[in-house]
Parts: C-alpha cells; structure tokens; sequence
C-alpha cells in the first residue's frame, strides 16, 4: 500500500508525495485542476472526473467518446449552478484501476459540531470500491465491498451517520461512541457508560432549543484515517 503526504514548496505549488508502506520510497503524486476520465467506450459513469492517481493525464489528450463532465460520482445530471459542469474531460490512458491508499489528517470538533459560518460540520465521501474513515482509530464509515459509487457522511452537528443512503443505512455518532467505550470496556456499568457520556456531552435542559441533539462540551482534537482500495475495472 501507498500513501501521499502534501508538502507545500517554495512559490506555493502543490506537490505531493506518495510513500510506500515503511515511509521509505517517495513517488511524484501530481494534482491536475484538469479533469480526467476513461474513453474507451460512451457511458454515464465515465462523464465526470474521475480518480486515477497513478495515471497522468494531458490537457492537450481529449476525450471523444465522453468529451465533457455532465454527472456526478451517483450518476446524478449535474445542476447548471455548478461551475464545473459541461468543462472538458481528458483522457486517460490505460488506467490504473488497482490500488490502495491511506490518508491520515487532524480534524478540531467544535462544541456546537458547526464551523466559523454556522454550516454544520459534515465529512462527506461518495466513491468505489473500498472505503473505511476511522476517527481516533475506531471506524466510523464502512463502504468495504466491490461496488458502484456509494455514498457516506458523519455530520458532527446533529450526529448521524450515514452509510449509502440508497439503503437508508444510518446511525448516531454518540451511539458509535458508546459501542467503542463499551468495546475497551467490556464490564462498564451503566452508571460508568452515563460518566462517559456526561463527561463528553453538555446536559440538555428544558430550555434547550434542540433537546434532542447533543452538544459536546468542549474542543477536541481528532484524527481522521481513511484507507481506499479501487479494486474493479470500471469508473473510479
């Protein structure tokens, strides 16, 4: 497996790095403001950009057959408000469609689970095949499987969870965080669960205009994992 690490050098330029599994061997891991797509054959899934960090593209090489970006990764018609949309799509050539990779990343939660403009903190990931998001090392986002493009979000504000919703699958993330407090400790009381949970959460009260959501105490420091594979030979 590789990794990239961004590094910004003199001038500002945006070079990254790709890292072997031990950290010792470095490859050139460019970031194009070009879109790139697949143009072997016409089909919806290859009228967006897509992600093919081992291939280069061109912005002189164009795609015929898929010549603009019209969709997003759900296979949803773009809105006419996106300033990307109808942009010219490049080709890729003989695309790379196996391979793995980890990014890692610090992340502050804010108390109210809202950043500096009032929108509510939210990760979002829509993508194949593999997917798995680990924050302080518990997974959190799980779209492990062969499949077509798929969505998942944690929105830190309201705390849910939210794993392909074609499905309809979601959670809470205070539910997740007791599933981890009860993991590491197996013989928790219910008394020891509730410290927990008042230790992170701030108690609502009757005056509380949104009772039903939880609002955590203080700023906190996290880590976001994240590790994909693309291990299918379609879009990506």
């Amino acid at each position: 497996m590789k990794t990239y690490d961004r590094v910004w050098r003199k001038g500002g330029t945006n070079n990254n790095l790709l890292t072997d599994a031990d950290g010792d061997n470095y490859y050139n891991f460019t970031v194009y403001k070009e879109l790139g797509t697949v143009d072997s054959t016409e089909k919806i899934t290859y009228k967006h950009g897509q992600f093919m960090p081992y291939n280069t593209i061109s912005p002189d090489v164009l795609a015929e057959r898929n010549p603009e970006n019209l969709y997003d990764a759900e296979q949803r018609l773009l809105p006419e408000s996106d300033p990307r949309k109808y942009e010219q799509l490049c080709k890729i050539t003989d695309p790379n469609y196996y391979f793995g990779m980890e990014l890692s990343a610090g992340f502050v939660q804010t108390p109210s689970g809202k950043d500096a403009w009032d929108h509510d903190i939210i990760f979002e990931f829509t993508g194949d095949d593999d997917f798995w998001l680990y924050v302080d090392g518990e997974l959190v986002i799980d779209l492990g499987g062969i499949h077509s493009a798929i969505p998942g979000s944690v929105n830190f504000k309201t705390g849910e969870v939210n794993v392909n919703n074609c499905t309809g699958i979601s959670s809470e993330i205070d539910r997740i965080y007791d599933t981890i407090y009860l993991t590491h400790n197996e013989n928790a009381t219910t008394e020891q669960l509730n410290a927990f949970r008042n230790m992170l959460y701030k108690p609502g009260g009757v005056d509380d205009p949104q009772p039903n959501i939880l609002t955590l105490k203080a700023i906190f420091a996290a880590n976001f994992l994240s590790r994909y594979f693309e291990s299918h030979p379609t879009a990506s």
